[in-house]
């Protein structure tokens, strides 16, 4: 198995230009539901390369490209909040169709045509939680079959995520790609991971793939057996085995490509990551962490956990410190190449395999 993306994919301001416009036709994970659950609740994220606003319209989400078309002022600044859609440069107001249902000195606009001057709208699909978005296309794939076998999984993994108890974003100066793949093997975990996910692997880590339909990677991560030895700890474990999530033996990993990883932590712990692409050579990951439902749990258990999420937080954000300074050293190391080589080892079967994909959606979308 050798290297599938060229050098340039890594380093090139214009390709990375145009492999923007190519993934921002995939659907998109923008939101939950609860984040979006009182009416006139909204988030503003960046996808791909445009910033995308899904608000609730009276239980009705609507999304649209975070422009005004009177004079171009993005809409919404901040990443989320609540209120009517209201360009604050002039106060155009939008219904949850993106028309324009209020606009002020109306009658100083000559021939002026409400239709035309609709937002740009996106397409909204929910699959559990995970709220979906994508640009509007004529015959596009709906979110169930860009999905597939993952569907029944991610409404099973929002069936059992409970309370977020964390998030954190993490500056990257390497390509999106490189984060990506960092994620999809375990051989580096015991030199880049010495004192985080390293002691909690066998002496050879396992990657059992799961069922995910290309472009998305799947797959789950055999553990060493866990014997807490601190009292907190094993209090804290008593909880974490009535979880409804994950496996006590195992880490799970979905990417979902293009831009989005899930990660659910034995089953203690659940991941969203969303990789932002700022330039060829700066990512921004926002990662969000969630502990899992626990069946009858009580006020003192809850308390525990609350005191142990700082620990767990500051476990999450240390691992992710480490996978950045390993990806801009290979973003160094991929601006001194001069031939196109690089190869994968079966433990690295997932990265290539996720190579393949995004060659594949690259060349069949342009």
């Amino acid at each position: 198995m050798h290297n599938l993306i060229p050098k340039r994919a890594f380093v090139d301001a214009g390709d990375h230009e145009r492999e923007l416009t190519i993934i921002r036709g995939a659907w998109h994970y923008a939101a939950l539901r609860r984040d979006l659950m009182s009416n006139r609740d909204w988030v503003m994220v960046k996808l791909a390369d445009r910033e995308v606003i899904v608000q609730n319209f009276e239980g009705h989400l609507s999304a649209f490209t975070n422009v005004c078309p009177h004079r171009f002022n993005a809409i919404r600044a901040g990443s989320s909040g609540n209120g009517h859609l209201v360009c604050p440069y002039h106060r155009w107001s939008f219904d949850r169709d993106g028309t324009p249902a209020g606009i002020p000195f109306r009658n100083t606009f000559r021939d002026i045509d409400c239709e035309n001057l609709r937002l740009d709208r996106w397409d909204v699909e929910t699959c559990g939680e995970f709220v979906f978005v994508r640009p509007q296309v004529e015959n596009g794939i709906a979110l169930s079959d860009w999905l597939g076998a993952l569907s029944p999984r991610l409404e099973t993994i929002s069936a059992g995520m409970g309370k977020e108890y964390g998030r954190f974003q993490i500056d990257v100066q390497a390509n999106w790609k490189l984060s990506v793949q960092t994620t999809l093997e375990a051989d580096h975990a015991y030199s880049v991971h010495p004192e985080t996910i390293g002691p909690m692997l066998p002496r050879r880590p396992e990657l059992l793939e799961i069922d995910a339909p290309m472009p998305h990677v799947g797959y789950r991560l055999i553990m060493s057996p866990s014997a807490p030895t601190r009292s907190i700890l094993k209090r804290v474990a008593t909880v974490f085995d009535r979880s409804t999530v994950g496996n006590p033996s195992e880490n799970e990993h979905i990417s979902l490509f293009p831009l989005t990883s899930i990660g659910i932590h034995r089953r203690e712990s659940i991941a969203i990551l969303r990789y932002i692409p700022i330039g060829v050579a700066q990512t921004v990951i926002d990662t969000r962490l969630f502990f899992p439902n626990i069946e009858d749990i009580t006020t003192a258990e809850t308390a525990l956990l609350t005191a142990y999420s700082e620990i767990m937080v500051d476990f999450a954000r240390k691992l992710g410190e480490e996978d950045r300074d390993i990806c801009e050293s290979v973003q160094r190391g991929i601006a001194n190449l001069t031939e196109h080589r690089g190869t994968f080892g079966e433990g690295e079967r997932l990265v290539f395999a996720f190579q393949h994909a995004y060659c594949n959606y690259i060349e069949k979308s342009a």
